[in-house]
């Protein structure tokens, strides 16, 4: 049946654009490797296995640009309200990534990090203080990874011992936490971002010029010191956090955009 409609009319246009441009979109799409894309409207993932189309991606997609979602019929994932929480730090950057590739493997329901800049911000800025166990006075890590884990408890025990037995070959600035009041307060390091987007520093806010910058796993040390490289060349402070088991980066310098050399630096950037 031909629908005729105006919901047929763009079936039939989506399937015509995929039908000129399908080797193409399959080929970018494919030379990606990275676990997170959300550039552009998604026009791979309407086609369907069995030939059909489906344009709830594309409509998801756009942003509000190809129409307005006026009602919803939401699927719900089963939520554990009990996860069990390793915060590990590090001494490099190096020793995180290596340590991800075999937390990635457990399944953890959140591998989140924030470095080593946002740590001393907060601590200057926001008076913060962190368990003695991953940063001292004289002890700044390069990174702190935040690993989640929200299987059943049996499950979730074992994968827990599994993540401190691997973590112990990076480092050994290891915090646990099962308790929810213990976790928030751990998560609080990493909900200190919020702070750095939020706040006026003097005249300078934070500008998100590299905002959900995602690379294959194995690039982000690359990512990372590339852009320290960026912004001390620039003499700029920043920040770097994210969800590390997508190398899915959020990289917010500091500047004061009433000024013209700030913004001829955010230009540069």
């Amino acid at each position: 049946k031909v629908l005729t409609t105006l919901e047929g009319e763009r079936y039939r246009t989506v399937d015509g654009i995929y039908a000129e441009f399908g080797e193409k979109i399959d080929d970018y799409y494919d030379s990606l490797k990275v676990s997170k894309d959300s550039v552009g409207y998604d026009l791979r993932d309407v086609m369907r296995r069995d030939g059909s189309i489906d344009l709830t991606p594309l409509f998801v997609g756009s942003q509000g640009t190809l129409g307005i979602i006026t009602e919803a019929i939401l699927k719900v994932a089963p939520h554990n309200p009990h996860p069990s929480l390793v915060v590990a730090a590090f001494d490099t950057l190096d020793g995180a990534v290596q340590a991800l590739e075999g937390l990635r493997g457990l399944g953890p329901s959140a591998i989140e990090m924030v470095d080593k800049n946002l740590i001393e911000f907060a601590e200057k800025e926001q008076y913060a203080s962190f368990p003695t166990e991953l940063v001292e006075e004289t002890y700044k890590p390069a990174v702190v990874l935040f690993i989640e884990f929200d299987d059943e408890k049996r499950v979730r025990d074992k994968k827990k011992k599994r993540a401190l037995k691997l973590l112990q070959s990076s480092t050994d600035r290891v915090v646990t936490a099962d308790d929810y009041e213990e976790q928030e307060k751990l998560w609080a390091i990493r909900h200190l971002a919020a702070t750095v987007v939020n706040d006026n520093h003097d005249g300078k806010v934070s500008v998100p010029i590299i905002e959900d910058a995602s690379v294959p796993h194995e690039k982000l040390p690359e990512l990372i010191s590339t852009i320290e490289k960026l912004f001390e060349e620039h003499h700029l402070s920043l920040a770097v956090w994210g969800h590390a088991g997508d190398a899915n980066l959020h990289v917010h310098p500091l500047l004061d955009l009433s000024k013209v050399g700030d913004r001829q630096k955010m230009l540069r950037l």
